[in-house]
């Protein structure tokens, strides 16, 4: 990512409605699909510029891979983390196994998802849970992507078919942000516009929480989708979430099939 990318995440965690949201969406997913909280080992990758490492210490001890040099020594002296740098999947300085892994916004980041995904699975207990999220559908493509460096977003189809041939077992993925989804195509689409008048892209990280009130209202908006999300699947939407499992029967050599990937 730019360093501008880098620089601001942190200090989005408490103020952007989008990343507050997200974040309750990931710890709900775990209360419901990982194992019980307390003296797990959970591993989250490419996460030491938000608030979820820290709030994963509930359930146990929590290790950090990420790739920014900065960003590690932030997240080591100002959250009192346990993060270790490194490149994944090349290089991996940790030991397995784990109870959970996260993957939260990171996949769209690495070239090669499929030998990540495979690497995630090696660190995993066999009853071990993999959380993962990613931007979705390729049509939204923008600056916006090309500044945080991403390679693909994705569809549910991709990204359970990614996971399936990798040798995991999808327990459930839905897309999120789904409420909001005209609110952001509009975004996509000005900023395009804007780009082809000036004939000027963004080389910067821009976003910023909307005014007060906007940002509170789409924060509400986010949280009542999170409160459907805990009864059904949203069957369109920005981001992608999954939660997964190693499969027990089945080799990793993308033979597998999958019901979820219809």
């Amino acid at each position: 990512m730019e360093r501008s990318a880098y620089d601001r995440f942190f200090a989005l965690e408490t103020t952007h409605f989008w990343r507050i949201a997200k974040r309750r969406l990931v710890l709900d997913w775990l209360r419901r699909y990982g194992p019980p909280a307390g003296g797990l080992r959970l591993l989250d990758i490419g996460g030491a510029c938000s608030l979820i490492p820290k709030e994963l210490e509930h359930w146990g001890e929590v290790q950090v891979i990420e790739v920014d040099p900065e960003t590690v020594q932030f997240a080591r002296t100002r959250l009192g983390l346990d993060v270790r740098e490194g490149r994944f999947p090349d290089n991996v300085p940790v030991q397995g196994p784990f109870d959970v892994v996260t993957m939260l916004d990171v996949l769209e980041h690495i070239e090669d998802d499929a030998t990540s995904l495979l690497a995630a699975r090696r660190l995993l207990k066999p009853d071990g849970v993999l959380l993962v999220t990613v931007p979705a559908l390729g049509w939204l493509w923008s600056d916006h992507d090309v500044v945080l460096h991403h390679y693909r977003r994705y569809t549910r189809g991709e990204l359970v078919a990614k996971l399936d041939a990798a040798g995991f077992s999808v327990t459930r993925v839905s897309y999120y942000t789904g409420l909001l989804l005209p609110e952001l195509v509009a975004e996509r689409m000005a900023g395009k516009l804007q780009s082809k008048i000036t004939g000027r892209r963004k080389v910067i990280y821009h976003v910023k929480p909307p005014p007060g009130p906007l940002n509170s209202l789409f924060g509400l908006a986010m949280s009542f989708e999170r409160w459907m999300l805990g009864s059904f699947d949203c069957r369109l939407g920005s981001s992608l979430i999954a939660a997964a499992k190693p499969r027990r029967d089945e080799s990793a050599t993308g033979r597998g099939s999958s019901r979820l990937a219809a």
